[in-house]
């Protein structure tokens, strides 16, 4: 087996990988994917060479348009789109989200041909209108209706839970796009493309501050039976998968996290939502990431790393205890993302006794982005 050893400040991860191949079975690559770099090569094709970040004239494309080309913070070419929307206003969905349509209406742009454009805008179940009219092998004419769009161009962004729809308001009519909350579609990558991401985007998590917040009493629930307090939160999938939060108290109407041996599936449920048990010990996770092509990827990180990449990326974190026999504790951890529409699931198992070992360690098995309409099947084969 060849070990890759990733140092990123005071984060470590181990990638374990076949010998003669990356741990993510890819070379690496000017581009962040291969969808960038066909399109940087068709852009070519068409006098537009992309060399450096920047804007470049694309009136060829489409009347006054300009191609922008923006670089990731490992140096590869991370976007390549229209320039449409202003940076100030990229603020209410997550910015992959005004980037897709950038992206695609250049995809759309380099396909020319009003048929092609028909084609893939079906095959990614996106729907395209102007005035209520589809675009259908070219009913209406989709580079001039782009070429009214610019930064200043009233347009309103709203999402539900499987979709998003972008409307603008051009002089002559609405021109309307509505596209599925599908995470490889919005970035552009395949999957393994987007499992390489997610290592990239692990190492680069900051972990926050071991820091002990206090909250009021007054708006926990209380517990007596069990002696503690619970901040209700909400439920996916099953009653048993929840982001609820336990407290104890310590006076004066105020409570702290529990994080006690007494009660492990609560504080291991508290660990999972804030990364860390109370004190100066990091808990690590061990895991083994099923990715695409029965690949297993094996690496340990620190679990207040794996917290903030999930708060970094604003996603909401369901627990679920499936086993706690005085032994072992087993269960199920969703991470989901509503605005990007995946869901990473961790199966996870560790010692009953964990909060009281000086070095704690959780076993995990990761399936990671998977989309929202197949989550409960994955799930209930863990059941």
């Amino acid at each position: 087996m060849k070990h890759s050893i990733y140092q990123i400040g005071w984060a470590c991860l181990l990638f374990l990988a076949t010998a003669g191949a990356t741990a993510f079975g890819q070379e690496a690559s000017e581009y962040r994917t291969l969808k960038l770099q066909g399109m940087a090569e068709q852009l070519a094709g068409k006098g537009i060479r992309i060399s450096e970040e920047g804007l470049y004239p694309a009136g060829g494309l489409c009347s006054g348009k300009q191609v922008e080309m923006k670089r990731d913070i490992f140096g590869r070419v991370g976007f390549i789109g229209l320039r449409l929307f202003d940076a100030t206003v990229q603020t209410k969905y997550a910015s992959p989200v005004y980037e897709f349509i950038e992206r695609y209406f250049l995809e759309l742009l380099l396909l020319a041909d009003p048929d092609a454009v028909a084609l893939k805008l079906e095959e990614d179940k996106v729907d395209l209108t102007f005035n209520g009219t589809p675009y259908a092998g070219g009913m209406w004419n989709l580079p001039d209706r782009i070429a009214a769009l610019n930064a200043n161009t009233a347009f309103a962004l709203n999402a539900d839970m499987e979709r998003y729809t972008v409307g603008w308001q051009l002089p002559d009519g609405t021109l309307k796009m509505v596209f599925p909350k599908q995470y490889e579609l919005i970035v552009g990558a395949d999957k393994m493309e987007m499992e390489k991401g997610l290592m990239e985007e692990l190492a680069r998590a900051n972990a926050l501050p071991n820091e002990m917040d206090t909250v009021d009493i007054a708006g926990l629930e209380p517990s007596p039976r069990k002696g503690y307090y619970i901040r209700k939160g909400g439920h996916y999938l099953a009653n048993e998968m929840h982001s609820d939060t336990y407290y104890r108290e310590i006076g004066n109407g105020k409570a702290v996290l529990v994080f006690d041996a007494a009660l492990p599936a609560e504080s291991l449920a508290n660990l999972f939502q804030e990364g860390w048990c109370g004190d100066d010990r990091r808990v690590m996770i061990q895991v083994q990431h099923h990715c695409y092509g029965n690949r297993k990827v094996e690496f340990m990180l620190e679990l207040p790393q794996w917290v903030a990449y999930c708060k970094q990326h604003k996603c909401d974190v369901y627990f679920g205890m499936e086993q706690s026999d005085g032994t072992t504790l087993k269960g199920t951890v969703i991470v989901v993302n509503p605005d990007l529409g995946y869901n990473h699931m961790l199966y996870f198992e560790c010692a009953a006794d964990l909060f009281t070992r000086l070095r704690p360690h959780v076993d995990a098995v990761l399936y990671s982005y998977v989309p929202t309409h197949n989550i409960k099947d994955l799930f209930n084969d863990y059941k």
